[in-house]
C-alpha cells in the first residue's frame, strides 16, 4: 500500500493562513488511543436512520394515497403489505412512482447542502476540534425527526399532502446531515488511533454501525406493527436526543483549539475551501497525488450506486417480490450480518494473517459487491437473493480500506480535511446516483424493475479496475527510494 506521512511546508503554510498560529491539531494529550467514547452515540443515529427507512417509505406512500390520490382508507391501508389484488398492484405501482420524486428531493436536498457544510467543516475541526460539529449534527437530526414525528402525528387526523415531509430535511441539511456525520465521526476515531491501526479501528466502526443498522432494521418491522409510525418516529428521536447527550457530557475533544475566540470567525471565511483544493491538488511524492484522485473516484462511484440502490431498492423488493417491511427487514439483517462477519474476516484473517495490504482487500471488495449486484439484477425468487448476500460478504471492507488508505497518505493536520473530500466526493456522487436510479426504476419499472443492479455491476467493475490502477502505481512506487510501506 501506498502510504506517506508528508511534510510538505506549503500545506502547513496555507493551515495556518487563517489566523491561527497558536492552535495545535495534534490529538489532546489527555485522550486515551483507541478508546471507544464515540460508538455508543454513532450506534444510536444510525440506529434510529434504520428504525425508521422503510416506514418512513410506507408512510409517505399511506399519505400519498389519501391526499394525492384521495383513494379510501381501506386501499390505503393495503399498500406496503402482501396482497394479491391486481388493483392494489396497479395501484402501489402508481403510488410509488409518486414517492419516489418524494425520495429523490429529499435526497438532493440534503445531500446539496450536506456536501457544502461537509468541505467547510473539514479544515474547520482540525483547528477548532470535532465535538462542536457533532454536536450541530445531532442537533439538527434531533429536530428532522422532531418535525418528521409531528407531520406522521398530525396526519392521523388531517389530510396532510406528504411533501410537507421535505421541511423536516432543511434542519438536518443545514447542520451536515449524514454527510457531515460520516466525515467527523471518522475523523475523530482517526484521531484516537495510530496509522498503522486505522485500517483495523475503521472496520470495528464499520462492523458497529452494521450492527445498528442490523438492529434496527429488524425492530422496524415488529414496532410498526405493534404500535405505529408515529411511535417509531419518537423512538428514533428519543436516540437521537440520548445520542446528543453523550456527545454533550461524555465525549472528550480530541484536538486542542488554542484560539478559541476565532473559531466563528472561521468558520465564514473562504480560506476555508482553499485548504481543501490545496489538500486535493498538491503535489505529493510517488504519483500519490494520482492515487488520491483514483480513489477518490472510486469511492464516489461506489456511493453513486449504493445511494442511488437505497433510493429505489424496497419499491424494488415490494414490485418484483411483493415483500413486507418484515421480509425486507430480514433480508436486510442477513445482509448486515453477513457485511460485519465478512469485514471482520477480512480485516483478520486476510490482512493480519496473510498479510494483504488494504489495495488488494479494496480490489477484493468491490469485485464482491459487483456478484451482488448481478445475481440481484437476475433473481426471480426469494432465496436468490439470499445467495447475493453470500457472494456480497465481504463488499463492506472497500469502504474501510479506502479511508485508511487516504488518511495514511497525509499529516494528522489534515485528517478532518481528507475526511471531508472523501464524504463531500461521497456526496457529489451520490447527486448523479438518486435521480439516475430513480429515473431508471420507473422507466423499467413495467417492463425490467431489477435494470437498475446491471448499471451496478458496471460501476463496481469500473471501481475494481480503478483500484487495479492503483496497484499498478504501488509496484511502480516500490523502487522509489521515498516509498515507505507501513
Amino acid at each position: 500500500m501506498i502510504e506517506h506521512r508528508s511534510t510538505d511546508d506549503e500545506s502547513e503554510q496555507v493551515s495556518t493562513s487563517i489566523n491561527n498560529d497558536e492552535v495545535a491539531r495534534l490529538p489532546v494529550e489527555n485522550v486515551k488511543r483507541n478508546n471507544f467514547t464515540l460508538e455508543p452515540a454513532l450506534f444510536l443515529i444510525i440506529f434510529a436512520w434504520s428504525l425508521t427507512t422503510a416506514v418512513f417509505t410506507n408512510q409517505l406512500m399511506y399519505q400519498a394515497c389519501k391526499s394525492v390520490f384521495h383513494l379510501n382508507e381501506t386501499t390505503c391501508i393495503q399498500l406496503g403489505t402482501k396482497n394479491e389484488s391486481e388493483a392494489i398492484e396497479k395501484t402501489e405501482s402508481e403510488v410509488q412512482l409518486y414517492v419516489a420524486n418524494i425520495l429523490l428531493g429529499k435526497q438532493i436536498l440534503e445531500t446539496i447542502v450536506g456536501a457544502v457544510t461537509c468541505l467547510r467543516y473539514g479544515p474547520w475541526s482540525d483547528l477548532h476540534g470535532r465535538k462542536p460539529i457533532l454536536v450541530a449534527v445531532c442537533m439538527g437530526a434531533l429536530v428532522q425527526y422532531f418535525i418528521v414525528t409531528m407531520i406522521s402525528t398530525l396526519s392521523d387526523k388531517f389530510l396532510i399532502n406528504p411533501w410537507w415531509y421535505l421541511t423536516a430535511s432543511f434542519p438536518a441539511a443545514i447542520t451536515g446531515g449524514g454527510t457531515t456525520l460520516t466525515f467527523v465521526a471518522f475523523s475523530y476515531i482517526s484521531d484516537l488511533t495510530e496509522p498503522s491501526k486505522r485500517a483495523y479501528r475503521n472496520g470495528i466502526t464499520q462492523a458497529i454501525i452494521l450492527i445498528s443498522v442490523l438492529l434496527g432494521s429488524i425492530s422496524s418491522g415488529y414496532l410498526n406493527d405493534w404500535t405505529n409510525s408515529d411511535v417509531v418516529f419518537g423512538v428514533a428521536t428519543l436516540c437521537v436526543f440520548l445520542a446528543l447527550v453523550q456527545i454533550v457530557i461524555f465525549l472528550p475533544e480530541t484536538v486542542s483549539d488554542h484560539n478559541r475566540q476565532e473559531r466563528y470567525n472561521d468558520i465564514v471565511r473562504p480560506k476555508l475551501y482553499k485548504e481543501i483544493v490545496h489538500t486535493l491538488m498538491k503535489e505529493r511524492p510517488n504519483y500519490d497525488r494520482a492515487v488520491v484522485w483514483f480513489v477518490l473516484v472510486a469511492v464516489g462511484f461506489a456511493s453513486f450506486v449504493t445511494d442511488g440502490t437505497m433510493t429505489v431498492f424496497y419499491l424494488f423488493v415490494r414490485k418484483q417480490f411483493e415483500w413486507t417491511i418484515e421480509n425486507y427487514t430480514a433480508y436486510l439483517s442477513a445482509n448486515m450480518t453477513f457485511g460485519a462477519i465478512g469485514s471482520i474476516f477480512a480485516l483478520v484473517l486476510l490482512k493480519k494473517a496473510f498479510k494483504m495490504n488494504d489495495i488488494i482487500l479494496t480490489i477484493f471488495g468491490y469485485l464482491s459487491s459487483m456478484g451482488q449486484a448481478l445475481i440481484v439484477a437476475t433473481a426471480k425468487t426469494s432465496w436468490q437473493m439470499y445467495v447475493s448476500v453470500l457472494v456480497g460478504g465481504v463488499k463492506n471492507i472497500s469502504y474501510v480500506t479506502c479511508r485508511s488508505i487516504l488518511t495514511n497518505m497525509g499529516p494528522d493536520s489534515d485528517i478532518g480535511k481528507i475526511n471531508a473530500l472523501i464524504t463531500s466526493t461521497e456526496a457529489v456522487f451520490q447527486l448523479a446516483g438518486a435521480p439516475s436510479f430513480t429515473q431508471l426504476y420507473k422507466a423499467t419499472l413495467d417492463t425490467y424493475p431489477g435494470a437498475f443492479n446491471l448499471l451496478s455491476v458496471l460501476v463496481y467493475f469500473i471501481d475494481a479496475l480503478l483500484i487495479i490502477i492503483v496497484y499498478a502505481i504501488q509496484a511502480i512506487s516500490v523502487a522509489s527510494p521515498t516509498y515507505r510501506e507501513l
